[in-house]
């Protein structure tokens, strides 16, 4: 791939992705379809959910969650060189993509209106790259070890 010593192109490939996953948050509205974007900066609490398809969320999350793994897959590799971290990785994140949908759509169908924070947490954790915040430490920490 690119030398081992070149730490300059490392960190510099490191920033573009991370302002890779900035851009996915930067382009949301234009990138994806999510109605629940404009109803969780208002004053969600006492307000009824979005009607929304439930399809196209799927879809839209899904391709959401997938644009966002690969940055952070891509991150992990430049960080740590490691293939055996990436396909841990990778395992993690099929795995917390299959539980946080059916976490989510679970909600809405066995409630009407379910708790509002939890769908808002859930929803979180399947939009954004927090994964990464978590991984980059856990992996750091195994390798010193």
């Amino acid at each position: 791939m690119w030398p081992k010593n070149n730490k300059v192109f490392a960190i510099a490939l490191a920033v573009l992705l991370v302002l890779g996953l900035a851009a996915v948050r930067a382009f949301e509205h234009r990138l994806f379809y999510d109605p629940f974007i404009s109803f969780f900066k208002r004053d969600y609490q006492n307000q009824d959910y979005p009607d929304f398809s439930a399809w196209q969320l799927i879809i839209s999350y899904s391709l959401r969650y997938l644009a966002n793994t690969a940055l952070s897959l891509l991150l992990l590799y430049v960080l740590f060189a490691d293939n055996t971290i990436i396909k841990v990785a990778a395992i993690l994140y099929v795995i917390f993509l299959i539980v946080l949908l059916s976490v989510f759509f679970t909600l809405f169908y066995l409630d009407e209106h379910p708790a509002t924070f939890v769908v808002f947490y859930v929803r979180r954790f399947l939009i954004q790259p927090l994964f990464i915040i978590l991984f980059i430490p856990a992996f750091y920490y195994q390798k010193r070890q």
